[in-house]
């Protein structure tokens, strides 16, 4: 993206900040405003939760977070250190993404694309060198991607022989691409390990006393937030919009989501660059930490086994 283009999307970020509305295109509902609330707005959304809250609160049959915790974990189908290891790996995942943001990383396939292009241009900078085999070798134990700890003699090796400057930037950027591919794997670990522990989340607790008044809000934040281009209400009733289709609504939560928060399309696609987006707090889609992001089961595929480092050498 060019200097000219980011500046005209900060600039349009700036004027729907301004006007507390985004003009956005749905494939069903076309062309919608959403509104960031007023205090109206929010007034009457709580109202909207407060009453299922108060409600559920009356009833005894339905139990609380901590109270479905508890029973699950007597049960033996839950365990504390379950919800402890997914804050742990929601965080990693948080951090992994930033890092692969930082140094550029655009996707999969183009990060391995230049890693071999990479690995290739550093052997041939050594095609006319006397010990070429030596340091080509050396060039393939240190950025096997199954090797986790290079060895720094290689490194040394390759370096000490290099026959121009060139060699350095292109070691530089040989281990920044290397770096990504790691990181990419650890992220994968960590979703494969994320993903399991959120769905039993979600089954376990999503029809808790507090569950079902963050959907109440989450669904009548839609209800009183979006309207069609002139301004009318999207649905004559909060009952007619109980009635939608989840994925319609899913979509809306996760335009809110991201205008509410001020966050642009760049930052938006990274999110996707990952494989996730938002999952929307509707009843078939519901999880324990509503309105963050989670891995997508549509999003970018990842490798069900490591990285191999098999085709970057060839």
């Amino acid at each position: 993206m060019t200097d000219r283009e980011d500046a005209a999307r900060d600039v349009t970020l700036t004027y729907e900040l301004m006007l507390n509305e985004r003009i956005v295109t749905h494939p069903t509902y076309g062309e919608i405003i959403l509104h960031r609330p007023t205090p109206r707005m929010e007034f009457a959304v709580g109202e909207m939760r407060g009453r299922q809250y108060q409600k559920d609160l009356r009833d005894e049959t339905i139990l609380s977070r901590a109270e479905l915790e508890k029973l699950a974990i007597r049960r033996g189908i839950w365990d504390k250190a379950d919800s402890e290891r997914s804050l742990q790996l929601q965080s990693e995942i948080g951090q992994i993404m930033a890092l692969l943001d930082n140094v550029g990383y655009k996707s999969l396939d183009v990060v391995l694309g230049e890693y071999t292009i990479a690995l290739q241009a550093l052997m041939d900078s050594f095609e006319e060198h006397d010990n070429k085999e030596m340091v080509t070798g050396a060039i393939q134990r240190y950025f096997d991607l199954q090797n986790e700890s290079p060895e720094k003699a290689d490194h040394s090796l390759i370096f000490k022989n290099a026959p121009n400057s060139d060699v350095e930037e292109q070691l530089d950027k040989a281990r920044l691409l290397r770096t990504q591919i790691k990181l990419l794997e650890q992220l994968q670990k960590a979703r494969q390990e994320l993903e399991p522990l959120l769905i039993e989340s979600a089954r376990l607790f999503k029809d808790s006393i507090e569950m079902r008044a963050d959907r109440t809000e989450a669904l009548a934040k839609l209800y009183h937030c979006v309207t069609t281009r002139k301004g009318q209400p999207l649905w004559k009733s909060f009952d007619a919009l109980m009635d939608e289709k989840p994925r319609d609504l899913e979509l809306l939560m996760e335009e809110m989501y991201f205008f509410e928060r001020g966050i642009p399309d760049r930052d938006r696609n990274i999110l996707g660059r990952h494989g996730f987006t938002m999952r929307a707090p509707t009843e078939n889609s519901f999880d324990d930490s509503p309105g963050s992001p989670q891995p997508s089961s549509n999003g970018e595929s990842q490798p069900s086994e490591p990285i191999s480092s098999g085709s970057s050498m060839e």
